[in-house]
């Protein structure tokens, strides 16, 4: 933390989920297109101030 801000830096990626509900589906379906080399992972950066 520097001068009261915090700074997050992650890959936002898909993992495939066992719940059963509409969004599941979505994000098994971004998971398998993410598999296949047709959605690739990005990065972002978050960043927070107190």
């Amino acid at each position: 933390m520097t001068d009261n801000r915090v700074i997050i830096t992650d890959y936002y990626d898909f993992e495939k989920t066992d719940e059963v509900t509409f969004s599941a589906v979505a994000i098994n379906a971004c998971k398998r297109l993410q598999d296949a080399g047709e959605l690739t992972t990005f990065p972002i950066r978050i960043h927070l101030k107190r």
